[in-house]
């Protein structure tokens, strides 16, 4: 997913060193890190600013797709920056386990409760999430859950949208810059759908799969005994190959859907 325009390289400079900026006047932080490029130009740019003052914690659950945990923590091995890992419990919370359509609000609630406690147990004073401004074009309870736990938004103080946070995680050198943007695997649930972890690892295996046959963005629609796939549009074509069109479908089937179909209008991104 690469980005189709590019700042010059003076606003580039720009952005980093207001970002910079911002981060030496916070002093520590605990940036929450999921190995997404927005949050990993967090983690980058704060360990880079604070040293050992800046330090990432990735929040491991069922709903987390398989395979990004180690990514994270390679990620957070490349940039240098001191990585905790811990094991959050939406699962065992009804309010989220439900799946309202506040359920991030639940999720984010646990995440930012423990990381305040392990702010303090690191010693440092703030806790970062990468929240930027395209995000607030439509709701969004765990920016909600961040609001209400204090939780800091470097990119919406400083005024850096996904565009431009793409472009620097590129000048920063870091790997993941055109990285497709992800969810959590609750998100692949339809609201009021109830969230158990035997949907959320059989949604993780057909999306596994299908990427392996060629479609590096996909979301597995969960409907308990049937999915609909969803790629970008650019790949839809695909499906008119009887080899993609079996191979998806012994996909879902190992994944124990019973029915599968492709949405023509295709992934358009957010969840």
């Amino acid at each position: 997913m690469k980005t189709s325009t590019s700042k010059p390289k003076t606003h580039l400079t720009s952005d980093l060193t207001r970002l910079k900026s911002y981060f030496t006047k916070l002093g520590s932080v605990l940036v929450t890190f999921s190995g997404g490029v927005d949050s990993s130009v967090l983690a980058k740019v704060a360990h880079d600013t604070l040293k050992d003052q800046a330090v990432a914690v990735t929040a491991d659950s069922p709903s987390l797709a398989r395979g990004e945990l180690q990514a994270a923590k390679q990620l957070a091995t490349k940039i240098g920056i001191r990585h905790r890992v811990v094991t959050t419990q939406e699962m065992y919370n009804a309010d989220y386990q439900s799946n309202p359509s506040n359920r991030c609000y639940f999720c984010k609630t646990e995440l930012f409760a423990m990381t305040k406690d392990l702010a303090k147990e690191e010693q440092v004073t703030y806790v970062v999430e990468g929240t930027q401004p395209d995000d607030l074009e439509g709701p969004r309870p765990g920016f909600s859950a961040a609001q209400v736990h204090g939780v800091k938004s470097p990119y919406l103080e400083v005024g850096l949208n996904k565009e431009a946070i793409r472009q620097l995680a590129k000048q920063l050198g870091l790997p993941n810059w055109d990285k497709p943007s992800l969810a959590c695997l609750s998100s692949r649930f339809p609201t009021q759908t109830p969230i158990t972890t035997e949907g959320l690892e059989r949604v993780d295996q057909c999306e596994q799969a299908i990427r392996q046959i060629g479609f590096p963005q996909v979301r597995a629609r969960f409907y308990q005994d049937a999915v609909r796939i969803e790629v970008t549009p650019d790949l839809i074509h695909r499906f008119s190959s009887k080899d993609v069109c079996e191979a998806a479908l012994d996909a879902a089937r190992k994944s124990a859907f019973a029915s599968v179909r492709v949405d023509l209008s295709g992934y358009q991104g957010a969840q």
